[in-house]
């Protein structure tokens, strides 16, 4: 993370050892002791596994609200690429279930929530990683970020070289030989934050894709599930049947037809059918 050079009665290991004890760091050229500079590489790896482990959340809060009703029939699908005699019992048990399964269950609420909560997730972490590099009150773009790298080290201004500094210089005092106090620097280069910065714009670049994606697969689901315009390679009127079910028993239908194959799924169709009237 950091090479440090050796000073006074310190070789560079021991060197690199005292400058990571340190919260702070002065700017090369600093003469002022006052001008300290928080040291926070570690906040920026914590970023990441943090925003990381958020992602994690969403993905799994979404099963954990519906209970596994879809997991259940998931596996339950599966058994019907080894056993496609079976297919017509299993698409009356899946129509079965998923009326059971419904009632009280209020999964389309929860499908609703589960998704403005993944998306609030994504914003806030968005906004968080745009706000930590300043970018509100000095937005940047990309060019502009590439003429930065390109840039000398040493002639760089920019915020990025700011929140992610490559030389520092770490104050360390030490008592002489005649006893008294010598103040001296410890210069390190953060190798890490060569590899830090770069990973944060892309992180910002990512954050940026994956919401706008996030947005546009809430709506085109919600879409779908209102007006159930599920299709059918065998008979598009068969939808016609699913009209009659509530907007969770759709969800359920709409979500387990992207995990089955087109023959269970057209038989599911005919239960359905066969069970309700056609409006």
């Amino acid at each position: 993370m950091l090479d440090c050079n050796g000073i006074l009665e310190l070789d560079s290991k021991a060197a690199t050892r005292n400058a990571l004890k340190q919260n702070y760091y002065l700017p090369i050229g600093a003469k002022d002791p006052n001008d300290k500079q928080p040291f926070s590489f570690q906040w920026s790896i914590l970023s990441f596994v943090f925003s990381g482990t958020s992602f994690l959340c969403c993905k799994f809060f979404w099963k954990f609200m519906e209970s596994n009703h879809l997991t259940f029939l998931s596996s339950k699908c599966q058994d019907s690429l080894l056993e496609p005699e079976k297919r017509g019992e299993l698409a009356t048990d899946i129509v079965s279930y998923i009326n059971k399964c419904e009632r009280g269950q209020n999964l389309m609420k929860k499908y609703v929530i589960a998704n403005l909560i993944s998306l609030g997730v994504m914003v806030g972490i968005f906004i968080w990683y745009l706000e930590s590099v300043d970018y509100f009150s000095n937005p940047f773009s990309v060019n502009d970020f590439n003429k930065w790298t390109r840039a000398d080290m040493e002639q760089r201004t920019d915020i990025m070289i700011k929140l992610f500094p490559r030389r520092l210089v770490f104050p360390y005092e030490s008592t002489g030989n005649s006893g008294t106090l010598q103040r001296s620097g410890i210069v390190c280069i953060a190798v890490v934050n060569h590899v830090l910065e770069k990973l944060y714009v892309s992180a910002i670049i990512f954050l940026t894709l994956i919401t706008s994606l996030q947005v546009v697969s809430i709506l085109v689901s919600f879409f779908a599930i209102t007006l159930f315009h599920i299709t059918t390679k065998r008979n598009n009127k068969k939808i016609m049947g699913l009209r009659n079910f509530t907007y969770g028993q759709r969800l359920i239908l709409a979500l387990l037809y992207k995990n089955i194959d087109a023959h269970l799924w057209c038989a599911v169709l005919d239960v359905i059918e066969d069970t309700l009237p056609i409006v």
